[in-house]
């Protein structure tokens, strides 16, 4: 495959992938999923009702696909990682975008800078080609693989095969690009976590600490947090995710089976952890961009399997 064939490919991969993750599986974006042979199957037989309903549980319900919630301590969305995207975007002459830092149009930006790679090869231009090459591997290293090895574990805890199969194609796109482009050392920091306390006034704390990624090193969904509910037979409220979790935790307490539902968090917590694990096997170069999170979810898992224990002898 040539230059310009390999780049040619990147950006429709790169812009299908994007589409999917925006749209869903959509009356345009069908043919094109199921010529997809990961997706095929399941594109062709999915009821077009159940993927609309899947898409927006997925996305705007069970996990947000946004780099801000990933990486900000906030959990906020926007903010300064936003503005930062945006900038780029509006320095590449990539559409202005109010939700920037979105999964979809990352890789829409992606498809984007091989376009442009693609029609430099075409013109015969290898130093404007090489030069777009250098912008692909820059945002790949700073933004899209510093926070997608979680996001891709946490859609594959959900319950969309679909969207499951699409986010490791994704993983398996970028650590092909990434693959191809000069050796580097890059990797993310992320910030360094909380202690976690078992007192009742902790509670709240302990649930922020839980549902903020770059602390707990996972997403935990209002999927995973009600179906923690459920296993143990407990009310998890309403609310956003921290206030749901913090119900749980607290009527944990009083029904005195706190102690199982820290040790139910930490097996959760394990499971993501074997998931990083697997990815840096099959992803060895861009293990520097899995490792943190590995490190973090480690220490999550740890500092849970402690709580039980405290908790059991109080």
């Amino acid at each position: 495959m040539t230059p310009y064939d390999l780049s040619l490919a990147r950006r429709r991969a790169y812009h299908l992938f994007g589409r999917l993750f925006l749209e869903g599986i959509t009356a345009d974006l069908l043919p094109y999923s199921v010529a997809v042979p990961e997706l095929g199957e399941l594109a062709r037989t999915i009821d077009p009702d159940q993927a609309a309903a899947d898409h927006y549980h997925l996305t705007a319900v069970s996990v947000f696909p946004y780099e801000s919630i990933f990486l900000d301590p906030s959990g906020l969305l926007g903010g300064a990682i936003s503005d930062r995207l945006l900038t780029i975007y509006e320095q590449n002459g990539h559409e202005t975008l109010s939700d920037a830092d979105h999964i979809g149009h990352e890789l829409l930006f992606m498809s984007q800078l091989c376009a442009a790679e693609a029609q430099a090869w075409q013109q015969g231009n290898g130093d404007a080609a090489t030069l777009w090459q250098s912008r692909q591997q820059t945002f790949l290293t700073t933004h899209l693989l510093s926070w997608l090895a979680p996001l891709v574990a946490a859609i594959g805890q959900s319950a969309s095969l679909f969207y499951g199969r699409l986010a490791n194609l994704t993983l398996d796109l970028t650590a092909d690009h990434l693959g191809e482009g000069p050796a580097g050392s890059l990797e993310i920091t992320l910030p360094t976590p909380p202690a976690l306390a078992a007192d009742d006034s902790g509670l709240k704390d302990i649930a922020r600490y839980l549902v903020t990624p770059p602390y707990s090193g996972l997403f935990l969904s209002r999927d995973a947090i009600s179906a923690l509910a459920r296993r143990h037979d407990l009310p998890r409220g309403f609310g956003d995710r921290a206030q749901m979790l913090a119900n749980l935790l607290r009527t944990a307490g009083q029904y005195d089976q706190a102690s199982d539902v820290f040790l139910d968090l930490a097996a959760v917590s394990a499971k993501c952890r074997k998931q990083y694990e697997e990815q840096q096997t099959r992803y060895p170069e861009i293990a520097p961009w899995i490792r943190p999170w590995q490190e973090h979810v480690s220490q999550t898992a740890v500092a849970l399997e402690e709580l039980s224990d405290t908790v059991a002898q109080a």
